[in-house]
């Protein structure tokens, strides 16, 4: 399959500085943790619901300093998603789900790897592939309903 090519002058066009990404208000010392403890807006146990609404009230690219110093970025769009993991290199670092990484891990009778979400470093790499599903394979994403509707077939190996 043919790459696209990138059409630089659009592209610089349209850059923003990380300051200037949409979301919710982050206030000092807080960040944005009132929105989910005092205002009860967003809801910790429903990740879905609070994506779905960042997603229509900021659009497809939403910043949340969930504290100060430490920010998620929610990605909406199949083209955003695929960009940043072509940007952020063979290995990217991830802070986010250690405390589900060490769930998994400490039962191997029911979990052979930490997951796709809360790895890191070659394995992540290797669970994320590529090269994990054939070349017409495609995952559409549908923020309206917050889910994936795929036509991707797991490799034996990702099982």
């Amino acid at each position: 399959m043919r790459k696209p090519k990138l059409d630089i002058r659009n592209f610089k066009m349209n850059l923003k500085p990380f300051h200037a990404i949409p979301g919710p208000k982050s206030w000092p010392l807080i960040g944005c943790l009132h929105e989910y403890s005092i205002t009860k807006k967003y809801n910790f146990l429903k990740l879905h619901k609070n994506g779905l609404k960042k997603y229509l009230e900021y659009g497809p690219i939403v910043k949340e300093e969930i504290v100060p110093g430490v920010n998620i970025l929610w990605i909406f769009d199949c083209a955003d998603i695929k960009a940043m993991f072509a940007a952020e290199g063979r290995y990217p670092s991830r802070r986010s789900h250690l405390a589900l990484n060490k769930y998994r891990k400490d039962r191997p009778n029911l979990y052979n790897n930490g997951g796709l979400l809360p790895t890191n470093g070659p394995e992540w790499a290797r669970l994320r592939g590529w090269q994990s599903f054939s070349n017409s394979d495609l995952i559409f994403w549908h923020p309206e309903k917050m889910f994936c509707l795929s036509q991707v077939t797991p490799r034996s190996h990702l099982q």
